[in-house]
């Protein structure tokens, strides 16, 4: 498809549309907290990588209890909900049937936990799509640029036939890490405003993506 052999996939967001159950979650925990829930248009304009900071920023006190305890809690939370009420993005799965019949090769690159990246891949039916596979390993969401820089040096496939299709600025950042082109989704974790910021091209939706990369540009 106009020079690209293969697509690097991130999970959360792009592909699973679960950005309300994050912040059901993420309510939860302020709840907790006797701290007041976050609204969805809030989320979407503050929401960012690492997590721990924007956890700090929305007034999680790690001086009275260390990240890792409210981080844990969430994805308790989240692993209660994610497999009854999580969906993919409405035309994820024809949107990756599409691009394999073209003949792309296709991977997903998230800063979710492996192991439960690739129980989510195989609940959701879209494992076989996929190789490779590359999760953080601990559950912490911090950074998977060092994960897609290490993989991109040891992969056969020319940088410049490589799209990263993602929904946040950190997308956009790991791909300039890696030396590959970038396209981001706009129903995912970050408004459609601040997804420009990062020169990128943006998308309304995931059906756009054959026709965006049929077209070139």
């Amino acid at each position: 498809m106009n020079g690209f052999q293969r697509v690097i996939w991130d999970f959360n967001g792009t592909l699973l549309d679960d950005a309300g159950i994050c912040l059901e979650c993420l309510n939860e925990l302020r709840r907790r907290r006797s701290m007041p829930a976050i609204p969805l248009e809030y989320y979407l304009e503050h929401f960012d990588f690492p997590v721990k900071e924007f956890y700090r920023k929305i007034g999680f006190d790690f001086d009275a209890e260390p990240y890792d305890v409210p981080a844990m809690e969430w994805v308790e939370l989240y692993h209660s909900r994610i497999w009854t009420d999580g969906r993919l993005h409405e035309g994820a799965e024809d949107v990756l049937r599409t691009l394999r019949d073209k003949g792309l090769s296709q991977g997903v690159l998230s800063a979710y936990h492996r192991g439960m990246l690739e129980k989510s891949l195989a609940h959701f039916n879209i494992r076989g799509y996929f190789d490779p596979v590359l999760g953080l390993q601990d559950h912490y969401s911090a950074s998977k640029v060092e994960l897609g820089r290490d993989w991109v040096r040891s992969c056969p496939t020319d940088p410049a036939r490589i799209i990263l299709i993602g929904d946040t600025l950190h997308d956009a950042e790991t791909a300039r890490a890696m030396g590959v082109r970038c396209a981001l989704i706009a129903k995912g974790f970050q408004a459609k405003h601040r997804l420009f910021e990062s020169g990128a091209p943006v998308l309304d939706d995931i059906r756009s993506v054959p026709g965006y990369l049929s077209a070139g540009t």
